[in-house]
């Protein structure tokens, strides 16, 4: 699409638009350089190569930035910064289901194996970026206006949206306290010597069934939800690869994947039939 240099200093620059923005509105330069260092380079990529790399349906940051302060004393941040980190929070790094870079990594691989013109796929991709984002904010101010908030999905309106709020506001007068996870330091460390071990043995032994991905996103809501399914899938999948080979995977792939598409369709189906004559819209599986 473009050079690696023209990449990194686009990198650099959209990141030093973000700390002016940050530094404006009153946070530090160096907490501010660590909050959306841990969201660009930690949360953005784990995430993304889950789906682009481990196929996950869905991803969810199982951890914040501000879980990573809870090592030591919040309330020396001061209540300025706490409230600033509190709307960064709730708007970037809480309950992300997906991220952009996913898309963007998806895209790499396909332009790559099916030979399409990269710049055009890039614009292709920013285009549809700013048309998502301008229809999601007129949909955003539009529901709860017409609705009422509190008429809607209350996780969203009246509870996710002031979680890290309700959390910091016991710090925010600076009375000094104990630390909140004396431990974290050590656990984190601990699951950092994991995944690289894990990450090793992938390295050194063909075939090895463990992969780091799996271990960092095990505790999230993804998981919670699809472990079993998955489970399924992996004690259908391996015996017929083993006995039917690769000619009996392909053939039945497809009704594999009829299933799938079969729910999606259905949800979406009843979902149109319930807007349309304003009904109670049915309870479909989690998420």
């Amino acid at each position: 699409m473009f050079s690696y240099r023209v990449a990194v200093w686009g990198l650099v620059a959209s990141l030093l638009v973000i700390l002016l923005w940050a530094r404006y509105f009153g946070m530090t330069w160096q907490v501010a350089l660590f909050h959306f260092g841990v969201y660009l380079f930690v949360q953005a990529i784990i995430m993304s190569r889950c789906t682009a790399e481990g196929g996950l349906l869905i991803t969810e940051g199982c951890f914040t930035p501000m879980d990573i302060y809870t090592f030591g004393e919040r309330q020396m941040l001061g209540a300025r910064q706490l409230t600033l980190l509190s709307f960064l929070d709730g708007m970037h790094t809480r309950d992300l289901r997906g991220m952009l870079l996913t898309g963007f990594l998806d895209a790499q691989k396909v332009t790559e194996q099916a030979r399409l013109r990269a710049r055009r796929v890039f614009w292709l991709l920013v285009g549809g970026m700013l048309f998502a984002i301008a229809i999601a904010l007129v949909v955003q101010m539009w529901l709860p206006y017409k609705y009422g908030a509190v008429n809607l999905y209350s996780y969203v309106y009246s509870a996710a949206s002031i979680q890290f709020f309700r959390e910091n506001a016991p710090f925010m007068g600076g009375v000094p306290t104990r630390r909140e996870y004396p431990n974290g330091p050590l656990f984190a460390m601990v699951g950092a010597l994991v995944c690289a071990l894990l990450s090793y043995f992938r390295w050194r032994i063909a075939g090895f069934p463990l992969h780091p991905l799996g271990y960092a996103m095990a505790p999230s809501w993804g998981i919670v939800v699809f472990w079993f399914s998955m489970l399924v899938a992996w004690l259908i999948k391996v015996p017929l690869v083993r006995y039917g080979g690769m000619r009996a995977f392909r053939l039945l792939r497809p009704f594999f994947l009829g299933l799938i598409f079969g729910e999606f369709l259905s949800a979406c189906m009843w979902s149109l039939i319930a807007w349309f004559w304003q009904l109670p819209t049915p309870t479909f599986p989690w998420p």
